[in-house]
């Protein structure tokens, strides 16, 4: 079922911001990104990735199952990692 959008994006350029795909190509998308996602961090840059899903139509933005966003990682050793605050 067509219910999910993929997007990735940094604050200089959006990459992907798909129309409404299955939650198998929004994972596909995914994992194909997060290679970039731990670049661009590393990097100093802004990436930004969402998979949404229970859309009822394209701009149907309302809940993500994943959101990865450059403010909520560190890179500690050289290593990426998320940031959880107790």
């Amino acid at each position: 079922m067509k219910n999910c959008a993929f997007q990735y994006a940094t604050e200089r350029k959006i990459y992907e911001c798909t129309d409404l795909i299955t939650e198998e190509e929004a994972e596909e998308l995914w994992n194909e990104y997060l290679p970039q996602f731990k670049k661009q961090i590393l990097e100093g840059d802004t990436p930004e990735m969402a998979i949404w899903i229970n859309m009822k139509s394209n701009g149907d933005y309302n809940e993500t199952s994943k959101h990865y966003h450059h403010l909520d990682f560190k890179v500690i050793d050289g290593q990426v990692c998320s940031v959880t605050i107790i």
